[in-house]
């Protein structure tokens, strides 16, 4: 896991071709134009998602997630938001195991300690393999986020 700022991105291109199409993408996006939805940059191999939404409050349908084939670069545009984190582990409690038509595997939220972070507009967060993440929280009283997800494939 990574956590930086959207003005710091340029510092990891080094990580991949991938990541280093992700990040020119993003230095040159008018995110206040960006419209939910997905939007490819590299067929299936480098696109992103961005959304609207509601963060839920911590609780039992707290989704904690990870990814095989993708790594998630989550930036958060507008309001606020929790994430959370925690090491991926073979004895995390799995709710759905991974499927590899949406390259996701869920676990149990209420056996996930985790850490917690406060995610705020102009942040980012790069989750890989071997991390699982809780996005999607509200930190206090929920109210609308706008973010944009990048879905870097690893290969």
């Amino acid at each position: 896991m990574i956590l930086t700022t959207l003005d710091d991105l340029a510092r990891y291109a080094c990580l991949g071709p991938n990541f280093a199409k992700a990040i020119e993408w993003a230095r040159g996006a008018d995110w206040a134009a960006l419209t939910p939805g997905k939007h490819p940059i590299d067929g299936e191999r480098l696109f992103l998602i961005c959304e609207t939404m509601t963060p839920r409050p911590l609780g039992p349908e707290t989704v904690w997630e990870a990814h095989d084939r993708y790594a998630d670069i989550q930036c958060l545009l507008e309001g606020a938001e929790r994430m959370g984190w925690t090491p991926r582990t073979d004895d995390l409690p799995v709710r759905t195991p991974y499927d590899a038509a949406t390259d996701k595997v869920f676990y149990d939220p209420e056996k996930i300690r985790g850490e917690w972070f406060d995610f705020r507009p102009g942040q980012v967060m790069f989750f890989f393999p071997e991390d699982a993440h809780a996005p999607c929280v509200a930190p206090e009283s929920p109210a609308p986020v706008k973010r944009a997800v990048f879905k870097v494939r690893l290969d």
